[in-house]
């Protein structure tokens, strides 16, 4: 269901709203944090590797199905959601604006250093066709029952800072890290 409801928001943030009809094409297809081209690209990996995750999985050389797309389309909607936060901020009241801003930019921050440091991950695997070992976790927060992974990380080291870094900033809980599926 997670899997849907995410889809649905990529879908959703891909098409436009029809108030930007105005927009070119390559606007509404195309956004800084997410590339179409790339989503396309990511989910034909995942998609051309299921049988081998899943061997794999039975086997416990993998901990979870986990899938590229995915961790993409997350860490790119809240770096979406983040500039939109922002600008909203940006017109309202400066009085209001410090009013629960504190967590919104602390986490808009760590989404934005796991962005920079690890997207350049997403284009060597579309450009080689290569998974390489990869960690992740996955993350509930505060007041929302669904989970969304968060990954990538080359080493358990990385992904278990980033998980501790969830947890202590208080953005929400995190399971211990788990190694994904690697090609390599």
């Amino acid at each position: 269901m997670r899997t849907f409801a995410v889809y649905f928001m990529f879908i959703f943030l891909m098409s436009g709203c029809s108030e930007e009809k105005k927009q070119s094409k390559e606007i509404k297809e195309e956004n800084q944090y997410l590339k179409k081209s790339i989503v396309e690209k990511l989910g034909n990996i995942d998609q051309i590797h299921m049988e081998e995750k899943i061997n794999k999985l039975s086997k416990g050389e993998i901990d979870d199905l986990s899938f590229l797309m995915m961790f993409y389309m997350h860490t790119g909607t809240s770096m979406i959601m983040c500039d939109a936060m922002s600008k909203v901020y940006l017109e309202t009241d400066p009085a209001k604006k410090k009013l629960g801003t504190k967590q919104s930019e602390t986490e808009c921050g760590i989404y934005q250093e796991i962005y920079e440091k690890y997207n350049p991950m997403y284009l060597k695997i579309v450009n080689t066709n290569l998974i390489p070992v990869y960690y992740y976790f996955d993350l509930q927060k505060y007041g929302n029952e669904n989970n969304s992974s968060i990954g990538i990380f080359p080493t358990k080291n990385e992904c278990e800072d980033y998980s501790n870094l969830f947890r202590t900033q208080k953005i929400g809980l995190t399971s211990n890290c788990k190694k994904g599926f690697s090609s390599n």
